[in-house]
This record gives C-alpha cells, sequence and structure tokens, in this order.
C-alpha cells in the first residue's frame, strides 16, 4: 500500500524509470524473456505517484516486450504527454530515420 509521504515533495518531480506491463492478452511478452511480471497498469501508476505527489514520470518499455514497444506508447498516451514520455527499446535494424522523438 502506498502512502502519503510525510514531506513536501518539490514542485515538478519526475519519477524517472517505471514499467506499465499489460494485460498479457493484449500486450503479449517475448518467449525469450527471464521473468513474467504481474501486470502494472498506468492507471495504478498514476495513482501511487498522485498518492506521493509526484507530477511527472517516464514509461521505460520492459525488456519482456522485447522491441514491440505498443504497451509503452500506449502507456504514455493514457496518462497524457504533459506528465509522460517513454524510452522505447528498437532493434539494430531501425534506421535512425524511423526513429522520432516527440516532445
Amino acid at each position: 500500500m502506498v502512502r502519503k509521504l510525510t514531506i513536501a515533495v518539490p514542485a515538478g518531480s519526475c519519477d524517472c524509470r517505471a514499467h506499465v506491463i499489460g494485460p498479457q492478452s493484449r500486450y503479449p511478452f517475448v518467449t525469450s524473456r527471464n521473468f513474467t511480471p504481474p501486470d502494472a497498469s498506468s492507471q495504478s501508476y498514476v495513482q501511487m505517484l498522485d498518492t506521493l505527489g509526484i507530477e511527472r514520470m517516464v514509461v521505460v518499455q520492459a525488456s519482456v516486450y522485447g522491441t514491440d514497444n505498443r504497451r509503452t506508447v500506449d502507456a504514455v498516451a493514457e496518462i497524457g504527454q504533459r506528465r509522460a514520455r517513454g524510452v522505447a527499446i528498437v532493434g539494430g535494424d531501425v534506421a535512425q530515420t524511423e526513429i522520432k522523438c516527440v516532445s
């Protein structure tokens, strides 16, 4: 259970690494993974950060998805770009011209 902090969090604070997971039926894991994590929804993540008073976050691609970045992209869209950014994983065969940064 997450509880409100007894200290004040500075304005604009950012959680710089979090993974949003599942549901596996919609976002399948790679077969070569080393573990199977439980679901960790964007809604639960935002609720935790709201409780802690953290305003911004970076959603980092979970290794269980390999280079399929749909869950990370969807998580940023669900949370909103005003509050969230994402870090993707791409394969070595991806050309620089295919990579788009959104700010």
